[in-house]
């Protein structure tokens, strides 16, 4: 890999791969298929959670829109969880500052700074 994290492009690319016939639909047969033909190995049971994972409306299909709007989800997971934990990292770096007295930032004033940046990035 490149290091980068899988966009959601990547994803819908990896949707149309698996998607052999381009019905826009992915079934069990279909998914444990296209698995197999990008080298991915993985249970029926494996096959069974992933269709059960993203499958909305319960009619034992993945469609192209459900696809895509956990994958959405998830990337959107990830993105926080990585400023989480950036604020989390800050929040240690300025500990250990303030312990040494070369700041008083407090914890409050960077999550405040931080978030504030956050909000008005566009990622």
């Amino acid at each position: 890999g490149n290091g980068q994290e899988p966009s959601l492009e990547f994803f819908s690319n990896m949707f149309e791969f698996l998607d052999k016939d381009g019905d826009g639909h992915l079934d069990t047969d279909v998914l444990r298929s296209g698995m197999k033909d990008a080298s991915f190995e993985i249970s029926d049971e494996g096959i069974d959670v992933l269709l059960q994972s993203m499958d909305a409306d319960c009619n034992n299909i993945i469609s192209f829109k459900e696809w895509n709007t956990v994958i959405e989800k998830k990337i959107a997971l990830k993105k926080k969880e990585r400023r989480v934990s950036y604020i989390g990292n800050m929040d240690g770096i300025i500990r250990s500052s303030a312990s040494s007295g070369l700041t008083q930032l407090t914890e409050n004033d960077l999550t405040e700074d931080l978030e504030d940046n956050y909000s008005s990035a566009s990622f």
